[in-house]
């Protein structure tokens, strides 16, 4: 092998470092923009390091001084060791930008410079075609390219130091300003270093160096030409790992997280990664050189043989119409592409032109090349081959570089692990690239080698295409994807070699191609296939045994009226009345996380055994839960609570698995080759397997969900289950339930398609009965899964497995295929399910709409004089969409050309922001006269729960959580925020707290608005309204006497908006002081709380020294 030079270790080693870089930056700054206190301003490094810095400095500041803030509190909180500090991320961030980003960029300038110079200089000698003098002035304005490069660097390296002071030190408005303009001369250095290298290449540009710029071009082509098979895979590998941004790329990271839990996925991730890394440096060495073999003579098609082909093609066009339109199976649909395509071409050659057509010949400089040799180099692979065979390694490397990154932010120390695992990955890459190491070792044959991979991927595919839940877990996510694109390889190899057989003729010699274009054709042919309009049943919804007669569906007042004839009394008020609250609980939607968050907080709230200690204390009853509605993974969450319930199991025994690695080993292995084929066995996508994985963790998922809805006895199970799923034939909620709430239509049956669930038909005059008895209580735009539960072509209604009813309402774009459902009323009729959180992800607006409908009649009950019952209505929102609760920046002018795609995009954003706005006013503002008479009014009829963002770990939109994701969500759960709407839940159950329950106090420092404040800083208590004041952030409140345990929080600052919380526990404490700069005040501690006691709140003046 001929030795390679040492720039090339260095080029590919600039350019790995580059990427790396990058990756790590974004990890990086994702946790500075975390870093504030709830409700603060966030920013990362390109928000201080901002040329807006120069001439507004404020909003810089103001990001400064919220990292210093955060600091300040996580100090204090003693979390000095489980996240790093703003100035150690800055840090970071400054040297990893300098070193493996802005020194490889600059270092690449100066190389491009030097060669620029070095040809201009060439160019000036007289006998040349260019003028001497102006390649000289081109060198010159080559070499002042150098010097802005050499700029750039210096002024990047000034920045790197002065940030991290400013966020140490100082943030003064010089500091600031300074940051500012540096930021902007680099940005104009790095302008000025990169248009001379353009401006000279524009410059030289004449006829001899259009033509070598024709020559480079069709070199590259022939490279993608003979490699196209490699290209395509190795872009696949790249999209999917790499372009992946927001809450679906940090799943792929959570993967990666997953491995130092599970060793094994490790180790089956680099084996797999390596070896599609070398199977595409072998088949990428086989097309190459067979690519470049002469091509057979061509053989002209005779008159009858194209006949012939015509006949077959008509054969095949009327076998797959037969097939498909007659005997109503779509796998008929995959020999009517082939038979067009050959029918075409039969045509098309007939003319005796036409007929004889062949390929054109290769342009001369084209030499046929044999089997490589060490002695002719120059047929030998291009470097691109090499560069694509690293995709998977370095692909590899950057996940495993990304995941590291966030850990060590959490100072996790298994960080290490994933950083060599990374080193690893990106040595190999940059030695495979720079030294161009073989695919095999002396002149062992590439095609044999190629045919034990083809072998070895066949096993490996059939396994886990047979066996996708045992088996993709085994081997996790990132092999299946690397098996993958392996098989992807190995097959499009296969059609290139094929389509190097021939020599084309007729009318495909007539496009000028000299190569039969067989991997296009196949390519089409999946993807009109695929795309056919036909009806198929492979991705059919499960179902199960028979539905009885005394299942049907209930109407809401019917629902309602057992309730409340059933119900316990939990609580005792004033007057003899029994206070009795009827709790409605939504679940959002959001993957894996969710379903974790949701059913931990069931869990906290109602089990008599909580996971976590600091929700121990006297469980609620959750019987008087009315309904649960879920949306995606928060319906997964409220079914897998309703299954575990009385089983002493806890939720992560389910799910605590890998749930996405099934999931991509259906889609790739089976999805993929039945929608070309067109094949229709049911029960066996990708849906059916995640529902299977999650019957595997929880076998009681298979009971069918009207089977569950009702007891031994046949009444009723509180709460009641709402799925919601939507449908993409029109639009409708699908309620996933045993309530009936879709709106039926009077009088004779409508035209069909004029009655769904957004049609106004049953308003029309004489439709509306006027004895009729029937519940008017239909949910908007919604229609019943129960209609909807018959196979093809019956009118016999089948159980659901609660598993199949939640992917319903979980069946997220692509992640999972859309499911079809059967009509029982029309069979010919038929609907299509995907996740509902497309019309709205917060799963309350169905809580919303029902309990609107039934507002009247608990009025009516509490309103009696006479009733001994009085019901209270409470909302839980169970949120987890990792809320940034950062304050906006003052809206701008928009631009009025992209006003309209705003607006509709926000529009679309705030769907479920206003659905739980809606609620809110529901049940704490529009219906709040629904109070118990003689009682006091509750703190408030709404809880809501959800994480904030914050450094670290987080759990991703997926169906895999890592340990480091599933610790985040608990001490989330445990935030005082959130320990604070715990209490107010229980609070709606229980009149006074206890010591096992504990209570919340919480409330607000706040200054009168108008000017700046001036002299020292004071602090009182306050009793007053807070009309026209704000809130004072950074005022300390430490608990006299107090040491920290599960249930009580000792000490705590407040945030942006002036509030605080602290979790304490009745008589164990009499006093509390405040402190903020030099001020101080001792304020007591109420003896006799409530669950939420908003008593305690200050009143600041005065300003605190600068820190």
């Amino acid at each position: 092998m001929p030795q390679v030079p040492r720039m090339s270790v260095v080029t590919t080693s600039s350019i790995v470092a580059v990427a790396v870089g990058l990756a790590i930056r974004g990890r990086l700054d994702a946790a500075l923009t975390a870093m504030h206190r709830p409700g603060d301003v966030a920013g990362g490094f390109g928000a201080v390091a901002s040329p807006s810095g120069l001439w507004s400095p404020s909003p810089v500041r103001e990001v400064v001084r919220a990292w210093r803030d955060w600091n300040a509190d996580r100090l204090s909180a003693g979390l000095a060791g489980h996240f790093v500090g703003p100035y150690s991320a800055v840090i970071a961030y400054a040297v990893v930008d300098l070193l493996l980003v802005t020194l490889p960029v600059v270092a690449a300038l100066w190389w491009a410079a030097g060669r620029t110079a070095k040809r201009m200089a060439a160019r000036s000698d007289p006998g040349t075609a260019m003028d001497p003098g102006r390649a000289e002035a081109l060198r010159r304005i080559a070499e002042l390219a150098r010097r802005f490069a050499v700029g750039y660097l210096a002024v990047r390296a000034v920045i790197a130091v002065l940030v991290p002071l400013a966020a140490r030190y100082s943030d003064a408005v010089p500091v600031v300003s300074t940051i500012g303009f540096l930021t902007l001369v680099g940005e104009i250095a790095l302008f000025f270093a990169v248009m001379p290298l353009v401006f000279a290449e524009l410059a030289t540009a004449q006829r001899e160096d259009r033509r070598q710029t024709r020559e480079r071009i069709w070199v590259w082509l022939r490279y993608l030409t003979a490699l196209r098979a490699q290209v395509a895979t190795a872009l696949l590998i790249a999209g999917v790992v790499i372009a992946l941004q927001g809450d679906i790329g940090l799943q792929v990271d959570d993967v990666a997280m997953r491995w130092l839990e599970y060793w094994p996925a490790l180790v089956f991730a680099v084996v797999v990664a390596a070896f599609a890394s070398w199977l595409l440096l072998l088949s990428g060495e086989v097309c190459w050189y067979r690519h470049l073999r002469p091509r057979p003579p061509a053989r002209p098609f005779s008159f009858r043989r194209l006949i012939a082909i015509g006949v077959v093609g008509i054969g095949l066009i009327a076998t797959g119409f037969v097939v498909s339109n007659v005997l109503h199976y779509s796998v008929g649909d995959f020999v009517v592409w082939p038979g067009i395509a050959l029918l075409l071409f039969a045509v098309l050659s007939l003319p005796q032109e036409i007929q004889r057509l062949h390929a054109a010949p290769p342009p001369a400089g084209e030499a046929p090349a044999a089997e490589p040799t060490p002695t002719t180099p120059p047929g030998s692979p291009p470097l691109l081959l090499w560069v694509v065979a690293s995709v998977p390694l370095a692909a590899l490397g950057l996940i495993a570089a990304r995941a590291a990154t966030t850990l060590a932010v959490s100072q996790e120390v298994r960080a290490t692990v994933l950083v060599g695992v990374a080193a690893a990955a990106l040595v190999a890459v940059v030695m495979a690239i720079a030294y161009r190491v073989p695919s095999l070792p002396g002149r062992l044959g590439a095609a044999a080698g190629l045919w034990l991979a083809a072998a070895v991927t066949a096993v490996a595919v059939a396994i886990e295409a047979t066996w996708p839940v045992p088996a993709g877990q085994l081997i996790g996510a990132v092999a299946v994807l690397y098996l993958f694109a392996s098989a992807l390889v190995l097959v499009l190899t296969g059609l290139t070699l094929l389509g190097e057989l021939w020599t084309p003729t007729g009318a495909v010699a007539l496009l000028g191609l000299r190569r039969v274009p067989v991997l296009t054709f196949f390519a089409v042919w999946f993807l009109i296939t695929s795309m056919l309009n036909t009806t198929d049943h492979y991705h059919d919804v499960r179902l199960g045994p028979p539905l009885p007669a005394s299942a049907a569906p209930v109407s809401v007042q019917a629902a309602v009226d057992e309730w409340l004839g059933r119900h316990p009394s939990t609580a005792t008020g004033t007057g003899g009345r029994q206070q009795v609250p009827m709790l409605f609980v939504s679940a959002s939607g959001g993957g894996i996380r969710a379903a974790y968050w949701t059913a931990m907080v069931l869990n906290c709230l109602f089990s008599p055994n909580p996971v976590q200690q600091e929700c121990a204390g006297d469980p609620l009853d959750q019987s008087t839960v009315f309904a649960e509605s879920g949306i995606s993974g928060g319906s997964l969450g409220l079914v897998t609570d309703r299954v575990l319930a009385g089983t002493g199991r806890r939720y992560g025994e389910v799910l605590d698995d890998d749930l996405v690695s099934p999931d991509a080993a259906a889609l790739a292995f089976r999805d993929m080759p039945a929608s070309w084929l067109r094949l229709e066995p049911s029960g066996i996508d990708r849906a059916a397997v995640l529902e299977q994985a999650w019957e595997r963790a929880a076998g009681s998922l298979r009971t069918g969900l009207f089977a569950d809805a009702r007891d031994g006895s046949g009444r009723l199970r509180f709460p009641l289950l709402l799925l919601n799923g939507a449908t993409v034939d029109d639009g409708c909620r699908l309620n996933g339930s045993v309530l009936a709430t879709a709106a039926g239509i009077g009088g004779p049956s409508p035209v069909p398609g004029t009655e769904d669930c957004r049609s106004l038909t049953q308003f029309d005059p004489g439709r509306s009965d006027p004895g009729s008895t029937s519940d008017p209580s239909a949910l908007v735009g919604s229609k019943d899964l129960y209609d909807y539960l018959c196979g093809p072509d019956s009118t016999d209604r089948h159980d659901i497995a609660l598993s199949t009813a939640a992917l319903l309402s979980a069946r997220f774009p692509y992640i999972s295929p859309t499911g079809a459902l059967n009509g029982c009323q029309e069979p010919q009729r038929r609907t299509y399910d995907i996740d509902g959180g497309l019309l709205e992800s917060s799963g309350v607006s169905s809580l919303t709409e029902i309990w609107t409908r039934i507002a009247g009649d608990i009025q009516a009950i509490n309103d009696n004089p006479t009733g001994t019952v009085c019901i209270q209505p409470r909302l839980l929102m169970i949120d987890n969409g990792y809320v940034q609760s950062a304050p906006g920046s003052a809206p701008g002018q928009p631009q009025e050309l992209l006003a309209p795609i705003q607006g509709q995009s926000l529009v679309t954003d705030v769907r479920s922001a206003r659905a739980e706005h809606a609620a809110a006013l529901a049940f704490d503002h529009a219906f709040g006269r629904l109070g118990c008479p003689g009682t006091p009014t509750a703190t408030s009829r709404v809880a809501h729960l959800l994480p904030v963002a914050r450094p670290g770990p987080r759990a991703p939109l997926g169906w895999s959580l890592s340990k480091f994701a599933r610790n985040d969500l608990e001490e989330q759960l445990n935030s005082p925020a959130n320990r604070c709407q715990i209490a107010l839940v229980r609070s709606w159950f229980h009149p006074v707290p206890t010591a096992r329950t504990g209570f919340c106090l919480t409330g607000f420092a706040a200054r009168a608005t108008g000017p700046n404040q001036t002299g020292p800083p004071t602090l009182a208590r306050f009793t007053g309204s807070f009309a026209d004041h704000v809130g004072v952030a950074g005022v300390r409140l430490d608990v006299d006497g107090c040491t920290p345990a599960p249930q009580i929080t000792c000490s705590v600052t407040t945030d942006a908006s002036g509030r605080f919380t602290l979790l304490l526990t009745p008589g164990q404490f009499s006093t509390l002081t405040a402190r903020w700069g030099t001020a101080a005040q001792t304020i007591p501690i109420p003896s006799s709380p409530t669950f939420v006691d908003t008593s305690v709140n200050l009143i600041a003046t005065g300003r605190p020294a600068p820190r």
